[in-house]
């Protein structure tokens, strides 16, 4: 068929797939990590497997939410860093799509941290534990995305969570022992507060990436 003018030509279909960008930001989170780094996040999730519940709870779980600290820190702040702002921008949809994919990525690596605890608190019938568990591995990289895209630095997210994972998680402070290491750091109204900040710290995220996407 012969076309005689543009507004003949069809319009083009923007395909989009959502685990192939998924895909992607988790690729570019992982990248650049010496292979060491992988052989103790594997060690750190075995342990969680192999040894006593209460010693997997209480030391080796809070070390596998500590490792991919780097990781997750870097999240919203790459356009910064690497001065690919503008061309990100320009993507369809960059809030939708790409903010989205960055934070499905983060949260299956929170999730895998805490996977081999989540599994054998739920068998036990630990199920405020196991609630408490999936509750952290949603705030931590939504926590880390919106500072990410507010600062464009990975400190601010670096210095506050560790100082919450130490102070709640490893110094015992139950109010912010995010990781449920005692039963006294366990309760409904905590649960909902944590996921109520995730929620928040989400829509923050979108609305600063929608604003750094019209100011560029």
């Amino acid at each position: 068929r012969t076309v005689t003018g543009w507004s003949e030509v069809p319009a083009a279909e923007v395909r989009f797939r959502l685990f192939p960008l998924v895909l992607s930001e988790l690729r570019l989170a992982l990248q650049g990590f010496h292979w060491f780094w992988f052989l103790v996040a594997i060690g750190l999730a075995s342990a969680q497997i192999a040894a006593p519940f209460d010693i997997a709870r209480q030391y080796i779980l809070p070390g596998s939410m500590i490792w991919p600290l780097v990781v997750w820190s870097a999240m919203g702040t790459r356009e910064a860093q690497y001065g690919t702002s503008q061309l990100l921008f320009s993507t369809p949809r960059p809030v939708n799509r790409q903010l989205t994919a960055m934070f499905i990525a983060g949260l299956m690596i929170s999730l895998a941290a805490v996977a081999p605890m989540l599994i054998r608190a739920t068998a036990a019938g630990m199920l405020p534990y196991a609630a408490a568990l999936l509750s952290t591995a949603l705030f931590v990289p939504s926590a880390a995305l919106l500072l990410g895209t507010l600062t464009g630095s990975r400190k601010m997210f670096e210095v506050l969570y560790l100082a919450v994972w130490y102070v709640g998680s490893i110094d015992k402070l139950s109010p912010i022992d995010l990781l449920g290491t005692t039963d006294s750091s366990l309760s409904v109204a905590k649960l909902y507060l944590v996921v109520a900040l995730s929620i928040g710290c989400l829509l923050g995220a979108a609305i600063r990436r929608r604003a750094q996407v019209y100011q560029g």
